[in-house]
C-alpha cells in the first residue's frame, strides 16, 4: 500500500458497531481515514458531494444491509442513481451479522459489489479488504 491516505465509509446504523470497526480500521497501522453514517441517507449526501468535486470520495465503502429507513439494497439503487457509469466509484463491501446466504448470493450479482463480510470485522478482514481491493500495483 502507497502512503496515499485511504478513505472508508462505514455505513451503518449501529453506532456501536461503527465505533469497534473504526478502532479495527485505525489498529492496522495504515494511513487510513474513517467516517461513518448512521443513516443512509446521510451517506448519499456525502458521496453527491464527492461527486459534484466538494469532498473527496471515499476508496471503500462498508455498507450494512440490514438498517432501517433505507437499507443497503436500497442504498445501493439510489447510489447508481447519484454516480455517474464513468466515474471512477469506490470499493463497496456489504457487512452483515445475517447468516442468510441469500444476502451472499444477492450480493454477489450486484456488480458494483466487490465484496461480503461477516460481522464484526476482524483485523484480518480489514487487512484483506486494504490488500485486496485497494492496494496499488508498484
Amino acid at each position: 500500500m502507497t502512503d496515499e491516505i485511504t478513505r472508508i465509509m462505514l455505513v451503518d446504523d449501529s453506532e456501536s458497531d461503527n465505533y469497534f470497526h473504526k478502532i479495527v480500521i485505525q489498529d492496522t497501522g495504515k494511513n487510513v481515514e474513517v467516517e461513518d453514517c448512521v443513516e443512509a441517507t446521510d451517506a448519499l449526501k456525502r458521496i453527491t458531494e464527492a461527486v459534484a468535486g466538494e469532498r473527496p470520495m471515499p476508496d471503500l465503502i462498508l455498507l450494512d444491509i440490514n438498517m432501517p429507513a433505507l437499507d443497503g439494497w436500497q442504498f445501493l439503487d439510489a447510489y447508481s442513481d447519484i454516480v455517474p457509469p464513468h466515474y471512477t466509484t469506490p470499493v463497496v463491501v456489504m457487512l452483515s451479522n445475517s447468516a442468510n446466504p441469500s444476502d451472499k448470493a444477492r450480493a454477489d450479482s450486484v456488480p458494483i459489489v466487490r465484496g461480503y463480510c461477516a460481522k464484526p470485522l476482524t483485523p484480518d478482514d480489514i487487512e484483506y479488504l486494504l490488500r485486496e481491493h485497494l492496494t496499488k500495483p508498484d
